[in-house]
């Protein structure tokens, strides 16, 4: 434990700078309009600790690289939003990244959700096309966080994994209790396309909409299953295992979180903290949709 803090440590301090670096020549490039009155017309405006700012012609207001940014209005230095995110790589309770980085507990869980969050807009599937293998799991309502818990009374949700052919996954919460056919056609076979073959994993549900699906292809040879998915059920076990329990209200967030580390097949800090970096957007509390 001591030499993964360690590890962690020494990659926060190599890391930040180039962190800082990739996200501000990212954010440059975007820097096509005011962020406050969209207009394209805008000036270079001097420096700020480094970081170059502008200023609109039309409504005179100035902004820079860090303006809309996921730590905009914050109090907080960007190593400090850098070093947030090892601790989220590293999976420690909000507890331990609190009193790494000397911030209150509530900072903590509100940076977590304001990051999870805007991994979810980046994650954001429209379309499902070419072969798409679908999963189903269960995992057992939980409400952790909730101050009126009525017992005995949990029941399963149902969670869907959909991943196609061009490596696009969705992975979401559907329903709870009893299959539900019309939250899986609104949620996961809505965004199938009607060209693309359906292979369904050990679920009867699954099975007969796959059934219906494929049936309008002639002579269709049935998909062969793919070993990535059949091992997702294992993967998914063992990276929620590390946390005590999570709120069903905060399933797909926590999801989203693990899509972006399945999709890198390989765990290594600097190739998810990129992938991090880049979804990262300015969102207020009250948008996240905590309760």
């Amino acid at each position: 434990m001591v030499f993964r803090y360690n590890r962690m440590l020494n990659f926060c301090e190599e890391s930040n700078e180039f962190f800082k670096i990739l996200l501000y020549e990212r954010r440059r490039k975007l820097i096509k309009e005011c962020p406050h009155c969209k207009s394209t017309q805008f000036i270079k405006y001097g420096n700020y600790k480094g970081i170059q700012r502008y200023k609109c012609k039309c409504c005179k207001r100035t902004f820079s690289l860090t303006t809309n940014s996921v730590w905009y209005y914050s109090k907080k230095k960007v190593d400090a939003w850098t070093n947030f995110i090892a601790t989220m790589m590293e999976k420690v309770s909000l507890r331990v990244a609190a009193r790494r980085l000397k911030i209150n507990l509530a900072t903590a869980f509100f940076w977590r959700h304001k990051i999870m969050d805007a991994i979810c807009k980046e994650n954001e599937v429209f379309k499902l096309e070419k072969n798409v293998h679908i999963l189903c799991n269960r995992v057992m309502e939980n409400h952790k966080g909730s101050r009126h818990i009525e017992k005995n009374n949990a029941k399963y949700i149902w969670v869907v994994t959909a991943k196609a052919g061009n490596d696009q996954i969705i992975s979401e919460p559907i329903s709870k209790g009893l299959w539900s056919y019309e939250a899986f056609n609104k949620i996961i076979y809505s965004k199938i396309s009607e060209e693309a073959v359906i292979k369904g994993y050990q679920n009867r549900y699954v099975d007969g909409v796959a059934k219906w699906h494929n049936k309008k292809f002639k002579k269709k040879e049935e998909l062969e299953r793919d070993e990535s998915v059949e091992k997702y059920r294992g993967m998914y076990c063992r990276w929620f295992s590390s946390f005590r329990g999570i709120a069903t209200k905060y399933l797909k967030e926590y999801l989203n979180w693990f899509m972006m580390f399945y999709r890198e097949r390989k765990y290594y800090y600097l190739g998810y903290s990129r992938e991090v970096i880049k979804v990262m957007k300015y969102i207020k509390i009250c948008d996240i949709g905590i309760e």
